[in-house]
């Protein structure tokens, strides 16, 4: 089907940096359409694994415009976040159109053309929301590993019954590593490799918590460059809870503080030296960013990352959101968006003038 009319914006992604722009474009006046590829808001969280959890509090986890739910937990479910964005969508009533993964981005004569499977959008302005990292990385590593050691990357887990049984190393140190970590040790031998020794922060301090501090502090808010940036660049990435960390002294987890190198049939080489026989291995090794799709020169630099100023691009009409420190250092989580959503918003306004 094409659809003749241009619209004035088009967003691409429907997850929360999307809801968040259409939440203030809603009431700008403007004639704009939210392509979301899934089948229902939310479903990005459904998908992920069972007990997943935030690790913000529910004051932190909202968009503009409507907060978390007491019935929900302090630090709300994957499920939870999913019925939250569901119920967002409702409530503002946001024109989003299901199913819709765009194959293409082009811009001509001044106008941006859409391209899905079932449909071709030309709209004057797009916003690009579909988040900072978007195509699963697993290193170079797991590529000489035999047939029989089971692996799979972090947004393929869903429990442990999935796994088989065995050993598992869980790969990469962050939160995720973690929680899934966590979360197997109990019916495997779980092994976490990280890229150094992992730091770890209390969930609260006094009974507190510690996002409470962090805004005090201004290491949540703050501008992508300023001093609280500049510190917390110094420091480490740090896993937010204890739990990892005590199974870790308990020797209930076994920790290598050193970097995947290499793999051969069921063994994995580290940085320093030491190997260790796997029968099951989860990458928690994040994700990278594929913009491929988008066919405009000057959209993204070398490395294929995105060009812009606070989430404006150099190409007229074109916007990010959801960036990683796109305006402040927390940009790519929910509590960021409704800012970098209100200044985005306010370029889109200026500019359909």
């Amino acid at each position: 089907m094409n659809d003749e009319k241009v619209l004035d914006v088009v967003v691409i992604g429907g997850g929360q940096a999307g809801l968040g722009i259409g939440y203030y474009l809603q009431t700008s006046g403007l004639n704009f359409l939210i392509l979301d590829a899934h089948a229902n808001t939310g479903d990005p969280w459904r998908e992920r694994w069972d007990s997943l959890a935030l690790f913000t509090p529910r004051t932190f986890a909202a968009l503009p415009g409507k907060k978390f739910s007491k019935k929900y937990a302090y630090y709300p479910t994957k499920d939870e976040t999913a019925n939250y964005m569901e119920a967002y969508a409702k409530k503002f009533h946001l024109p989003i159109r299901y199913n819709r993964r765009v194959k293409s981005v082009q811009k001509s004569d001044g106008t941006f053309t859409i391209m899905t499977a079932e449909e071709t959008i030309i709209a004057k302005q797009v916003v690009i929301a579909t988040g900072p990292y978007n195509k699963p990385f697993i290193p170079d590593a797991a590529k000489n590993l035999s047939d029989r050691v089971y692996q799979i990357h972090s947004s393929q887990y869903k429990n442990p019954h999935q796994v088989p049984k065995g050993d598992v190393l869980v790969v990469g140190g962050g939160n995720s590593g973690a929680q899934i970590a966590e979360d197997l040790h109990l019916s495997h031998n779980v092994t976490l490799a990280t890229s150094g020794e992992p730091r770890f922060l209390p969930e609260s301090v006094g009974g507190i918590s510690i996002y409470w501090l962090f805004y005090i502090f201004g290491l949540l808010r703050g501008r992508k460059k300023s001093v609280a940036a500049w510190y917390i660049d110094r420091k480490k990435e740090a896993v937010l809870g204890k739990n990892t960390e005590v199974l870790i002294s308990e020797h209930k987890v076994k920790l290598i503080p050193h970097r995947v190198t290499s793999s051969e049939q069921n063994i994995v080489w580290f940085t320093d030296g030491s190997s260790e026989k796997v029968s099951n291995i989860v990458w928690t090794t994040g994700f990278k960013a594929d913009y491929s799709w988008i066919r405009i020169a000057g959209v993204t630099g070398k490395k294929g990352t995105p060009i812009h100023v606070d989430g404006v691009s150099p190409v007229e009409g074109l916007y990010w959101m959801g960036l990683f420190r796109q305006a402040h250092l927390n940009s790519s989580i929910i509590d960021g968006i409704g800012a970098d959503a209100r200044h985005v918003a306010a370029h889109i306004a200026k500019n359909n003038q």
